[in-house]
Order: C-alpha cells, then structure tokens, then sequence
C-alpha cells in the first residue's frame, strides 16, 4: 500500500502549481513522484469550479504583463479563424525564444504590418465615398 503523503507536502503542490511551476519540477522540488503530483492536483480540483483561472492570473503576474494584454490576446485568439494554429504558432516562438534561437524583435515587423494595414484601409475607405 503506498505511503500517505503528509498534509504539509500537499499544500506545497498546490502552492507550486498555482505559481505555474511544471508537474516534473514540483515532484523534484517534493521528493515525491509527477504521479503523485497529478493526483494531489486533481484531488484538490475537485473543490472548485475554475482552478485554472487562479493558476492564470499567477501566470499574468508572475511575468509581469498588463492582464488587459492576455485579455485582448484571448479576445484576438476567440475571433480567429484558426485559434488552434495561433496556439501553436504562439508555444513555438515562446520556446524559440527561451532556447535563445530567436529574439522577439520581430514585434516591429507586426507594427510595422500594422500601420500598413491601417493605411490602405484608409485608402479604401477614402476610395469608396
């Protein structure tokens, strides 16, 4: 029969799990295996209706960006004809740019679409009156 993992391990799980830490990471930092840190998350998310919401918002804080971004980007991600590919494009440059194979100064590049796109629907709007 496997061993009762104590209550004060259980609460530090969950802490370290709230803050965005991964499964692999908690079992190490508990000295306990990512099995018995998805059942401890699980059996704690029986209590509540939205768990991942308070995991979200640790995310938000912990890296420091407006929750108004994460909003308009979520607003963006609903309205897009292919949400899933956006996911996956997004996961891709977050882990590009970890690994340090890439930088985020393409961010001028969408700018400078931007403005572009903004001038010819001027342009547009401008030719149709």
């Amino acid at each position: 029969m496997p061993t009762e993992i104590d209550t004060q391990v259980k609460k530090q799980v969950i802490k370290e799990w709230l803050s965005g830490d991964s499964s692999y990471r908690i079992a190490a930092d508990n000295s306990i295996g990512a099995s018995s840190v998805s059942i401890i998350i699980n059996e704690w998310k029986r209590g509540f209706e939205h768990p991942h919401s308070i995991r979200s918002n640790n995310y938000i804080k912990n890296i420091g960006t407006n929750p108004d971004e994460i909003e308009s980007f979520n607003a963006n991600l609903a309205n897009s004809p292919e949400p899933e590919r956006l996911i996956d494009v997004a996961n891709q440059v977050a882990q590009l740019s970890r690994s340090g194979s890439i930088t985020l100064e393409f961010e001028n590049h969408v700018r400078q679409r931007n403005e572009e796109k903004q001038r010819l629907d001027v342009v547009t709007r401008f030719k149709k009156v």
